[in-house]
C-alpha cells in the first residue's frame, strides 16, 4: 500500500498534495510502482495512468488499497481524519452526491411518466360512456314518428327498474303502424301482430336488430355498438389490456436488466405516445383494442422503467421516501383526468387530449441519462464516468480523478461478475436443465429456490393480486355506486395524496410487516361499510365511502411496492 504523505503547512484540511512533489524522483517512482502494479494484477483492468496534475490535486486524499491479493483492489479516501472506502456503488454515489440538483433532476423526469400513466388506464368508463338506448325503429323513425310514440309503442316498460327496456321490442310490423299512425296503432295495438292465430302472445319481444342511443356525443359504446349482447366486448377492453400487461409483466425485469433502463423507457415511451394517437382513429373495434393493448404494457413498463431508475440515484436510506414521492404525480393525473374528460365528450378527441401530454417524454432523448448504476453493472465505465461527472458538476461535488474512477468502477463490477456466477452456478445444479434463456429462468427460479424465498413471494404476489383487484374495482366503480363520476373520480385522486404521505413515516416508524398487516385490516373494514351504506343512504355518501376506501387501498399497495425496491 502506498505510503500517506503528511502535507506541507499550507495544505487544506483535506490533505491536498502539491505538484512540487513530483520533483521527489522517489515519490514519482512509487507512483510509476504502484501504476504497473495494478496493470498487472488484472489484464481486462482499465489503463490507469496516475502520474498526472489531477490525481495529485484531488481533494480528498486518494490511496489505493489492496483488499484481496487475488481479485480487487479498490479506493480508500481519507476526509477529515477517517478512511472511507468506495468498494461498492453507494459508495461511489456518495462522492457525486445524492441530495443534489443532478438526483431531484432525474427523479423529476422519471416521476413525471406517473402522470400520464393513469390517463390512459383509468381512462376506460370516460371512454365507454354509455348513454340511454333502446331498440331503433326504422320505419316509425321514417315516419316522422317522436321518440316518445317510439317508445310508448314498441319498447317493453319494466315495472321492476321504472325504465324501457334497452334490449329489446315487441315483435310488431312495424311498416303496418307506420301507414295506420300512432293513434289507430296505440289504440289497437294487435292488428299489428305478424301472425294473427297468436294473440295471447301478442306481448312476445324479440332483441334489437338496431340501437338508438340518446347522447350528443360518440364513445366507444356508441360507435361499436357495445351493448346489450356485444355488452361482452366493452369489458374486454379493460380485461385483455391488463391480461396481457400481466403476462408482458414476467419479460420486464429481463429486458431492463439487459437493455438498460434509459433504452427501455425512450423506445416504450415513444411507442406508448405513438399507439394512444393511433387508438384515437382506429377504424375497427378489434385495432382499438390491439392498440389498447399496447398502450397498458407500454405504459407498465414506462412506469417500472422510470421507477427503477429514479431510485437508483439515490442511497438506499432515501428511496423509501423517494418511493413513495414517486407516485404523486399518478394522484395528480387522476385527479386531472375527469376535469378533461369533462371538457372533451367526443372518445376520439378524449383519447387524443388524454395523450398529449405524454409528448413531453420525447425528450427524454436527450435528457434522461442512463442508471449509472446499471453502467457500472455492465462493464460500461466511459458512459457511466460521464453521467457522474455531469451529477458531480450540477451538485457542486468535485470527484477524484479519472482514472482512480474507472479503477473503482472496474473493481465493483468484477466483484459483481464473481457474486453472480457463483450464484448462477449454483442455480443452474438446482433446476438441472435449462439452456435456452437460461439467465431468464434463473431470475425466475431464483424468486421460489428455497423455502423462505417461495414464502415472500408468494405473500407479495398475494397482497399486489388483492390490493390491485379492488383498487381498480373501487376506481371504475363510479356508476354501481350511483353518484356523479366526474366528482368520484376527483375525490379518489385527492384521497390517494394524504395517503402517500403518510406512509412513509409509517414504513419508517413501524416497519413494512406491521404497516401492511394494519393497513389491510383498515382496508378490509372500510370497504365491507360500502354495501351497508348503499343500503342506508344509496344515493348518498357512496362516493365518498368509494374515495375513503382508495385511500386505505393505496397505502398498502405503495407498502407492497417498497418492500420490492427499498
Amino acid at each position: 500500500m502506498m505510503e500517506k504523505r503528511e502535507d506541507s503547512e499550507d495544505s487544506s484540511k483535506f490533505g491536498f498534495l502539491k505538484n512540487d512533489a513530483f520533483k521527489n524522483d522517489s515519490f514519482k517512482n512509487e507512483l510509476y510502482a504502484v501504476n504497473q502494479f495494478l496493470n498487472e494484477s488484472k489484464n481486462d483492468a482499465p489503463e490507469v495512468s496516475f502520474i498526472n496534475d489531477d490525481t495529485i490535486n484531488d481533494p480528498l486524499k486518494f490511496d489505493l488499497v489492496k483488499e484481496d491479493p487475488k481479485q480487487n483492489t479498490f479506493i480508500q479516501a481519507e476526509l477529515d481524519g477517517e478512511k472511507v472506502e468506495y468498494n461498492t456503488f453507494e459508495k461511489l454515489l456518495e462522492l457525486v452526491g445524492t441530495t443534489g440538483r443532478w438526483n431531484y433532476l432525474v427523479f423529476f423526469m422519471c416521476a413525471s411518466v406517473s402522470f400520464f400513466s393513469p390517463l390512459q388506464s383509468l381512462s376506460y368508463q370516460f371512454l365507454g360512456r354509455t348513454p340511454q338506448h333502446w331498440c331503433q325503429v326504422k320505419p316509425l323513425m321514417d315516419a316522422n314518428w317522436t321518440q316518445s310514440q317510439i317508445l310508448s309503442l314498441a319498447i317493453p316498460f319494466s315495472n321492476v327498474t321504472g325504465q324501457y327496456e334497452s334490449c329489446d321490442m315487441y315483435d310488431y310490423n312495424y311498416s303496418h303502424a307506420a301507414v295506420l299512425g300512432y293513434e289507430q296503432s296505440i289504440r289497437d295495438p294487435d292488428r299489428l301482430l305478424l301472425q294473427v292465430d297468436t294473440y295471447e302472445d301478442h306481448k312476445k319481444t324479440v332483441p334489437c336488430r338496431a340501437r338508438y342511443f340518446n347522447s350528443t356525443y360518440s364513445s366507444t359504446v356508441t360507435q361499436w355498438d357495445l351493448v346489450c349482447e356485444r355488452r361482452p366486448l366493452y369489458s374486454t377492453t379493460f380485461s385483455a389490456s391488463h391480461s396481457i400487461r400481466f403476462i408482458s409483466s414476467v419479460f420486464q425485469g429481463h429486458l431492463l436488466d439487459t437493455f438498460g433502463r434509459r433504452r427501455c423507457v425512450v423506445v416504450c415511451a415513444c411507442l406508448f405516445t405513438v399507439c394512444g394517437f393511433l387508438a384515437a382513429v382506429a377504424p375497427t373495434l378489434q385495432l382499438y383494442l390491439a392498440l389498447r393493448v399496447l398502450i397498458s404494457i407500454f405504459d407498465n413498463y414506462v412506469y417500472i422503467g422510470c421507477y427503477i431508475l429514479g431510485l437508483e440515484v439515490y442511497s438506499r436510506k432515501q428511496r423509501s421516501m423517494m418511493g413513495n414521492l414517486f407516485a404523486v404525480p399518478w394522484a395528480v393525473g387522476y385527479m386531472v383526468l375527469p376535469g378533461i374528460a369533462y371538457l372533451v365528450y367526443d372518445w376520439y378527441w378524449l383519447q387524443a387530449a388524454l395523450t398529449l401530454p405524454a409528448i413531453f417524454m420525447f425528450s427524454y432523448f436527450w435528457l434522461l441519462p442512463e442508471s449509472p448504476r446499471w453502467l457500472v453493472m455492465n462493464g460500461r465505465f466511459k458512459q457511466a464516468l460521464k453521467i457522474l461527472t455531469d451529477g458531480a458538476r450540477m451538485n457542486g461535488n468535485i470527484l477524484p480523478s479519472d482514472s482512480l474512477l474507472l479503477h473503482a468502477m472496474n473493481n465493483i463490477h468484477n466483484r459483481n461478475i464473481r457474486e453472480t456466477e457463483e450464484g448462477r452456478k449454483h442455480s443452474v445444479s438446482s433446476v438441472m436443465c435449462l439452456v435456452k434463456m437460461k439467465h431468464f429462468f434463473i431470475r425466475m427460479w431464483s424468486l421460489v429456490h428455497t423455502v423462505k424465498m417461495a414464502r415472500i413471494t408468494t405473500i407479495i404476489f398475494f397482497c399486489w393480486f388483492t390490493a390491485s383487484t379492488t383498487y381498480y374495482g373501487i376506481s371504475l366503480n363510479s356508476v354501481n355506486l350511483s353518484t356523479n363520476e366526474y366528482i368520484y373520480m376527483f375525490l379518489c385522486g385527492a384521497m390517494e395524496l394524504p395517503s402517500y404521505f403518510l406512509l412513509w413515516p409509517a414504513v419508517s416508524y413501524c416497519g413494512r410487516r406491521n404497516t401492511n398487516i394494519l393497513l389491510y385490516l383498515v382496508s378490509a373494514i372500510s370497504i365491507l361499510f360500502i354495501p351497508l351504506l348503499q343500503v342506508i343512504t344509496p344515493q348518498g355518501y357512496g362516493g365518498m365511502v368509494g374515495s375513503f376506501c382508495c385511500f386505505w387501498r393505496v397505502l398498502p399497495r405503495s407498502c407492497s411496492t417498497n418492500n420490492l425496491f427499498a
